[in-house]
């Protein structure tokens, strides 16, 4: 998946929560996400992603992407 510029991932009480742009809680690894966006085909997707981070995410997570493009809460 590749969040919105701004997300981030942290530990609340050993449970992993992402948070968006706002510091707000967008949901937590392990449960239901309601999500907008669409898989994009890697090079496309890519794209999305900082230059100097690309290799690496290519090597560590091949194949699809998912663009996410809004929450649903």
């Amino acid at each position: 998946m590749i969040w919105p510029f701004g997300s981030r991932l942290v530990e609340r009480g050993g449970v992993l929560v992402v948070l968006d742009d706002q510091g707000d809680d967008v949901g937590r690894i392990g449960h239901s996400f309601g999500l907008g966006g669409g898989e994009v085909r890697e090079e496309m997707g890519l794209g999305f992603v900082a230059r100097k981070l690309r290799e690496p995410a290519r090597t560590r997570c091949p194949g699809r992407y998912w663009v996410v493009g809004e929450v649903v809460r």
